[in-house]
């Protein structure tokens, strides 16, 4: 354990202190989502099938800078919607639940939707409302429960948002009839759910949200009796849902719904919850449904940054707080139109997550994980149900960049450079050294690539691992994929052992050139080595050295019973960064940007070299 000292000098380090407009001190941890950052090292896989290196003339140019670290990969970055309309099934389904466990999602969403407006957890709906509402029992037979939804998360290891009810602050009906009853009574029966689920079951939820789309007026309460909501109004009752539910559990982390277009919503609810929220909910469907062709789909990938942009804009002008303090997750978010479970999705699925890593989205859950089919209303869902197409629960195609992310990615984020018309690219670096690259082709035409890996002298890459996800067409209900060439015998769906299809490898000589398909997405990973041998291998530590915590913030503490020891610090591609004298067992890596490096420890008669992680 850390001692006593050292934590304390560690959690101040991590703190941001600030005074607020009333002059009070206030002291704001920096993006908690991020506190959920792990190392990942890549599986190599037991069997692959070789194939030669392409050697056409390239069309597109993809340069990967392992010199330039842009943003740490989160588990929570990969999440879906897991609404109580899914049965508690899923939990002992023996093919359900394996599916959700392969993609190593780390986040899940419940109840989810416009439901969680109507939705009364305990199954107590009281007897009356001020309008007409189809209430939700939380507890009735058939849906997924608190409870079994606590244990679904649980079983995967993965972490929650759950939704309460905001607008039963509204249509609810309380003493007296005064505002202020109906929003503590709503208040505190969120405050409930959050008993239920962290104290009763112990299920550690860590994230919640304070309503659904509050803005909307498609929302049951948005509009009562002709009293619509304003921002005002639901950044005051924010406030005392988030002081009840952290009365009950002072670890949580309350989320307030925020925009995702630029209307009188954010600005008038920031000021009111920036001491209230711990983070800001956006949800986005990207185009409206009479405007969503492959072309529109496919473009509409930008406006990630848009909304961030839009935020961080907002919180300038009417707060003194900034978006590192409340960071944003995308509680919601897929296309829309007949694409939804085709290869288009898959594609728009694939840049959207790059994006959601790029611009610092701690958290983001896609609409949806299960939905029914129905003819001319096709589902939103990664997994079929009902559909006569392909069994039920078998991978749309849109499941499948959730698989290969989990598989293929590393856990830090490298910058990128790209040219050629119709190709977009992600890359990483694992923790165990090897770059993940997750290459988009959105032409209907094949494509021929070069990927350089600059910045990581002297380490090259010799030899990469390939998974192709493409499509015959990415016409509306052609619902049929293959992943290197495998695919199922039902018209929709891809292969049935999806999770078995060999990698393709390839050995690399001068250069890299792979040809990928049209319309389809490239999961990728590179093997590099050391070239020159000027940089030590990492070695057999020695037990007398123990480094901590790892990963670090700002101070690298070292614990040795040697003394006089100096320090080298290598970027992971080999780069000398920093060399110095270690001063009372501590290293100070304030400014070292997020990312892997290599600690090599000398000392009199010994040299131990180890790797840490920056966060």
């Amino acid at each position: 354990m850390m001692p006593v000292k050292t934590t304390l000098a560690f959690l101040i380090t991590a703190l941001i202190i600030f005074k607020n407009l009333s002059g009070q001190t206030t002291i704001h941890q920096p993006d908690h989502f991020q506190e959920g950052w792990k190392p990942r090292v890549y599986e190599d896989p037991p069997a692959w099938l070789s194939i030669p290196m392409d050697t056409e003339i390239p069309e597109s140019y993809i340069n990967i800078d392992l010199g330039d670290t842009l943003a740490p990969v989160l588990p929570t970055q990969f999440g879906v919607n897991t609404p109580f309309r899914n049965s508690e099934g899923m939990l002992t389904d023996g093919i359900r639940f394996p599916i959700y466990e392969r993609t190593k999602l780390g986040a899940f969403r419940f109840p989810a939707g416009s439901g969680s407006n109507q939705y009364f957890w305990d199954g107590n709906i009281p007897g009356q409302f001020l309008i007409d509402v189809n209430a939700i029992d939380g507890v009735m037979s058939g849906v997924l429960k608190p409870m079994h939804f606590a244990a679904f998360v649980d079983s995967l290891g993965s972490q929650a948002t759950v939704v309460v009810n905001y607008f039963y602050a509204r249509y609810g009906i309380a003493g007296s009839g005064t505002r202020e009853e109906r929003v503590q009574q709503a208040a505190e029966y969120a405050a409930g759910f959050v008993r239920r689920m962290n104290v009763e079951l112990k299920a550690g939820i860590k994230y919640w949200e304070v309503g659904n789309e509050c803005y909307g007026k498609w929302e049951t309460g948005w509009d009562v009796n002709g009293d619509t909501v304003t921002g005002k109004e639901y950044g005051e009752d924010f406030r005392v849902f988030a002081e009840e539910m952290k009365k009950v559990d002072s670890t949580i982390k309350v989320g307030a719904v925020l925009y995702s277009q630029d209307t009188d919503w954010n600005p008038q609810v920031i000021p009111e919850v920036e001491d209230h929220a711990d983070f800001f909910i956006i949800h986005n469907y990207f185009t409206a449904e009479k405007d969503a062709t492959p072309e529109n789909i496919l473009s509409s990938v930008g406006q990630i940054s848009e909304v961030t942009s839009l935020i961080k804009n907002t919180l300038s002008r009417v707060s003194s707080r900034t978006i590192t303090e409340i960071p944003v997750a995308l509680t919601e978010f897929n296309c829309r139109g007949p694409y939804t479970t085709n290869m288009v999705d898959a594609m728009f699925v694939t840049q959207i997550l790059g994006e959601v890593i790029k611009n610092n989205i701690g958290l983001s859950t896609m609409w949806v994980s299960e939905w029914r089919w129905k003819e001319d209303a096709e589902p939103k869902s990664f997994l079929a149900w009902e559909d006569p197409g392909q069994p039920d629960y078998s991978p749309y195609p849109v499941y499948t960049p959730f698989y290969f992310y989990g598989k293929c990615f590393g856990d830090q984020l490298m910058k990128t450079d790209i040219s050629g018309a119709g190709v977009k690219a992600y890359a990483s670096r694992f923790e165990s050294g090897e770059v993940g690259l997750a290459l988009v082709n959105t032409n209907g035409i094949a494509r021929t690539v070069k990927i350089d890996i600059t910045g990581s002298e002297p380490f090259k890459p010799y030899q990469l691992d390939r998974y192709e996800v493409y499509a015959n067409t990415i016409e509306p209900g052609d619902k049929k994929f293959y992943i290197n060439g495998e695919t199922g015998i039902t018209p929709g769906g891809g292969p049935t052992d999806y999770y078995k299809v060999k990698p393709l490898r390839s050995e690399i000589e001068d250069s890299c050139i792979v040809k990928v398909k049209p319309y389809s997405m490239n999961f990728i990973v590179f093997k590099l080595r050391d070239i020159t041998g000027d940089i030590p291998e990492e070695s057999k530590v020695s037990s007398a050295i123990r480094i901590y915590p790892n990963p670090a913030k700002n101070y690298l503490h070292v614990e040795c019973r040697y003394q006089d020891l100096s320090y080298v610090i290598y970027s992971i591609s080999g780069k000398l960064i920093k060399r110095g004298e270690i001063l009372s067992g501590v290293i100070d890596i304030t400014s070292l940007p997020q990312g892997h490096y290599l600690l090599k420890l000398v000392g009199k008669n010994e040299a131990n070299t180890l790797r840490f992680s920056k966060f």
